[in-house]
């Protein structure tokens, strides 16, 4: 389990609604201590394809980030109207654990 899911389960009580929060208040709200490199570098806060743990979290509540103020320590996440299904996420994720498999199996 991811130590982003939280993250994730959060973003889903949001219910689609848009949300400016502090990164204290985002903290507190999922009970994770943001590491370092969230309150120092934008790449933390990449929505890309190739994303990190805690995007795909994001990413799995439908949600993308923008208004990323590293300063004032605010991230805005909005509803990704682009998200896929929960029954796409789904078929992704099976996806993805095939391909790590077989990757992890091809190393031996």
């Amino acid at each position: 389990m991811s130590k982003y899911h939280a993250l994730r389960d959060f973003l889903v009580t949001c219910a689609g609604e848009e949300l400016a929060i502090s990164f204290d208040d985002l903290e507190r709200a999922t009970g994770i201590t943001l590491p370092y490199a969230a309150r120092h570098h934008r790449q933390w806060w990449s929505n890309g394809t190739n994303a990190h743990t805690q995007a795909v979290a994001w990413m799995e509540a439908g949600y993308r980030v923008t208004d990323l103020d590293l300063k004032a320590g605010t991230v805005r996440f909005v509803p990704d109207a682009g998200a896929p299904s929960a029954a796409g996420r789904e078929r992704f994720d099976r996806v993805h654990r095939y391909e790590h498999r077989k990757s992890t199996r091809s190393r031996r």
